[in-house]
């Protein structure tokens, strides 16, 4: 299992866990909202006791193949395809295209909406590769939050691959949209009906890691 982005670097935990609870807040918000215009409860329900969230268990993906690093064209690919269809990418279709992942996190996440629903939150792990993904339980519906390329070997629709100088970044993408020099953070944000945002970080000077965040309203 490779390292977590949180123990690589500890200084972005609290922009991370304030992004990650935006997004499952507005992914809940969403799900809830499509359930509600679809199904209601009986008068009888409301005064039901609450069962508490079961526990949810992952078999890990269903290929029996080993782990492999994913194709580079295929990553790049992949990173395009999220971005046009504003994260709109599942757990089976990201194994489809990337491989079966070196390690795969599981966390259930107790529906805002009705708490005895269980939706399911993943961390998928490959070489140099990771993903998080937002599985809706009530509708067969996957949400791409986070994914984060860790490696030279894989190369953004723009051509900016992890090791690149900042003075490289300018001549490809121009200037960040929001640069937080504490942290080495250099945001690049979409402001549209459904933004996202890709963020590099910096050390000493060149890419160590970059992120695309995906937001849903």
């Amino acid at each position: 299992m490779i390292s977590s982005p949180s123990s690589q670097f500890p200084e972005h935990m609290d922009r991370k866990a304030t992004v990650l609870s935006i997004c499952i807040a507005a992914v809940l918000m969403l799900a809830g909202c499509s359930g509600s215009s679809n199904t209601q409860a009986p008068p009888e329900a409301e005064s039901s006791p609450v069962t508490p969230p079961p526990t949810v268990t992952d078999s890990g993906p269903s290929s029996p193949e080993a782990p492999s690093e994913p194709p580079p064209d295929a990553v790049t690919q992949l990173i395009q395809d999220a971005l046009r269809s504003d994260g709109s990418v599942s757990y089976r279709e990201l194994i489809d295209r990337l491989g079966t992942p070196r390690s795969v996190s599981v966390e259930p996440v107790a529906n805002t909406y009705d708490p005895k629903v269980v939706d399911t939150l993943r961390t998928m792990a490959w070489a140099g590769v990771e993903a998080l993904v937002y599985d809706v339980a009530s509708e067969p519906r996957s949400f791409l939050i986070r994914f984060s390329v860790l490696s030279a070997q894989y190369q953004t629709p723009e051509g900016l691959r992890v090791g690149d100088s900042h003075s490289r970044v300018v001549d490809l993408i121009g200037k960040p949209t929001e640069r937080n020099n504490g942290s080495n953070e250099w945001v690049y944000q979409e402001s549209d009906a459904t933004p996202t945002a890709m963020i590099l970080f910096l050390k000493r000077g060149t890419i160590q890691r970059i992120d695309w965040e995906f937001y849903f309203s």
